[in-house]
């Protein structure tokens, strides 16, 4: 990743890429906004809180395993981990940011 041929303007990220450590964020770079790429675990509607925190559980685990953590900083990713409660309210929050743009734009969500 830090081989020199391209030069990283920014990071879409709250913080800076602990693998780019030099580049800041969109938002350190000037820009009044804060987008976020992040990846979630769902599960079906209806599903019994005990195993949706059980689920939390885990991958909070599995992300903070030293192996798994150097793979996801070598592949660019930098882990975060939230209850699900938060995730949830983050992907409420992000639709109503963000849905209005995608669908003036023509976008929808398969």
């Amino acid at each position: 990743m830090n081989e020199g041929k391209l030069k990283p303007l920014a990071v879409l990220a709250e913080k800076r890429y602990p693998a780019l450590p030099n580049v800041p964020t969109v938002s350190e770079a000037g820009f009044n906004f804060t987008p976020t790429v992040y990846y979630g675990a769902y599960a079906p509607a209806g599903t019994p809180a005990a195993i949706v925190t059980r689920m939390g559980q885990l991958l909070a685990t599995a992300a903070a395993d030293p192996a798994v953590m150097k793979t996801m900083n070598a592949a660019g990713f930098a882990p975060l981990t939230e209850s699900p409660k938060a995730f949830a309210d983050r992907v409420t929050r992000d639709r109503a940011a963000w849905g209005p743009i995608a669908k003036s734009l023509g976008l929808s969500l398969e």
